[in-house]
């Protein structure tokens, strides 16, 4: 997957409007750029946005890991490896930040559908469930 796939799909998930794909990032409608694999900043926007949990690099593993929760469709976890040794570990963290924000969004979809027929699928229980007490003649 591409840089600006990776992007595409974490901006979709993050729920961010963008305009116009470009080598340097996804540009909005006033010609602002969007780039967490090179800001920092907008890196932990997306990371606290899809509330991921990271766990930087330390002594034992050389390696990032970004973990997240789909509620009732379980976790997920991205790692993403600090290679070559003495590879900055800043550029790591953005990067496995983005790749878990693209996997996320990956499933955002079929998640969402599924959140929004339930409230329908509640609806139309009670209401049946209303209508048969009516007709029964039970009262509550």
């Amino acid at each position: 997957m591409t840089d600006q796939q990776l992007l595409i799909q974490a901006a979709q998930a993050a729920g961010i409007a963008w305009q116009q794909a470009a080598p340097d990032g996804l540009h909005d409608q006033h010609g602002g750029l969007w780039n967490p694999l090179t800001c920092d900043g907008t890196a932990l926007r997306l990371a606290v946005t899809l509330a991921l949990e990271i766990r930087p690099p330390d002594l034992d593993r050389e390696c990032v890991e970004v973990r997240w929760s789909r509620g009732l469709l379980g976790t997920g976890a991205v790692i993403q490896p600090v290679t070559p040794p003495g590879f900055d570990y800043h550029v790591a963290t953005r990067r496995a930040i983005v790749r878990a924000a693209a996997q996320r969004g990956q499933s955002s979809p079929r998640t969402r559908a599924w959140y929004t027929t339930l409230p329908r699928w509640l609806t139309r229980a009670a209401r049946v469930g209303r209508d048969d007490l009516r007709a029964s003649g039970a009262s509550r």
